[in-house]
């Protein structure tokens, strides 16, 4: 059987987990490519920090360590300081994220109900781990059953149709703006865009 693809999920996403920390906006890179620097890889790795860090008040794109800096914000006084504002406005457009992902995700339902079916169930339910700077890796019962019950043990086509799915997600789940810079480079899946182009769910992206 092939390498697992846990490990080329490590190692191709290695580069976005690096920048994702520097970033502030799902999905968003400073530099895109038609292979390994795709749109689709950039949401994956991103999806799975909003997820993961779902409840957690403090967590950021710009800096998984940067909790401290924000107990250091916190305090007396009648107004709040510029990191509470921060970390308010952060927030909210987690909470943005996270919808838009969850709408993207069911619209890939009608799509493809098989990358649906895999992407939601290995990255959604599943389990993962993020290693910051490196990329994350999918693992666990999901995992497992997926690879065993669908594929037939060929977890390297398993990660093929990953790709697939989040690379038709990153197409509605970014902004406007982030979507035309990807498109710009060729990295972004051009199927998924006509398809949703032809049904107009491109219109209501958020623009700067």
């Amino acid at each position: 059987m092939a390498s697992s693809p846990a490990c080329c999920i490590a190692a191709g996403l290695a580069a976005d987990g690096m920048v994702s920390l520097m970033a502030r906006r799902l999905g968003e890179r400073p530099d895109y490519s038609a292979y390994r620097f795709t749109l689709g890889r950039a949401v994956h790795y991103d999806a799975a920090l909003l997820l993961t860090h779902a409840e957690d008040t403090s967590f950021r794109f710009d800096g998984l360590g940067s909790s401290w800096l924000v107990q250091m914000g916190r305090g007396g006084g009648s107004h709040p300081r510029d990191s509470q504002c921060d970390e308010m406005d952060l927030r909210t457009q987690r909470e943005r994220d996270l919808r838009r992902l969850m709408d993207a995700i069911r619209h890939l339902r009608d799509y493809d109900p098989h990358l649906h079916h895999v992407a939601f169930n290995t990255c959604v339910v599943g389990g993962h781990q993020i290693m910051p700077g490196r990329g994350l890796r999918h693992s666990g019962h999901f995992w497992d059953a997926m690879v065993r019950d669908l594929y037939d043990g060929d977890d390297g086509k398993l990660w093929e149709h990953l790709q697939r799915a989040w690379s038709f997600v990153a197409v509605l789940a970014v902004d406007a703006a982030i979507l035309k810079a990807a498109q710009e480079a060729g990295a972004v899946d051009e199927k998924a865009e006509a398809w949703a182009t032809e049904r107009k769910l491109l219109d209501g992206l958020p623009r700067d």
